[in-house]
């Protein structure tokens, strides 16, 4: 089984798919997992929420591009409902860059692992999780859970 399906199938086990998509939940989670990889630590769950909800709310993104001369150059983006292909090209654009990324950081280690052998790491050390779910529908970790042993 490849990596990918065990990921299906791990949701699917814990009835994650018949929750349905949803992208205040689905983007704070992956919110949460790029503080990890920033090395934010603490109630990173409990932010990338708050943050989710905020990003989801906005009907635009206005920032500075550039100062010149005392002026401010402002750039907006305007937020439209993604559809079903902006939403699957952006997810396999993650695991595509994530995978990538994983690759990069194991050949700056030497280190012989592939980016499969972390996932299945990742996904051994899941399956311990167990299936208690929260509000919000993520799975529960228990109080002796233990982070995959990657390096």
């Amino acid at each position: 089984m490849t990596p990918t399906q065990r990921i299906v199938k791990w949701n699917e086990e814990r009835g994650l798919l018949e929750q349905g998509y949803n992208a205040e939940r689905e983007t704070a989670f992956i919110l949460e997992e790029l503080y990890e990889v920033l090395g934010f630590k603490g109630d990173a769950k409990g932010y990338a929420r708050d943050k989710a909800e905020e990003i989801l709310k906005e009907k635009q993104i206005k920032w500075i591009s550039k100062i010149e001369k005392g002026l401010c150059y402002y750039k907006t983006l305007k937020r439209q409902d993604p559809t079903d292909q902006d939403i699957l090209d952006g997810y396999a654009d993650l695991i595509v860059f994530a995978t990538g990324a994983m690759a990069k950081k194991l050949h700056e280690m030497g280190s012989l692992l592939t980016p499969d052998d972390i996932l299945n790491r990742v996904m051994d050390t899941k399956d311990l999780k167990g299936s208690k779910v929260d509000e919000k529908g993520k799975i529960i970790k228990s109080d002796d859970f233990e982070q995959p042993k990657l390096v």
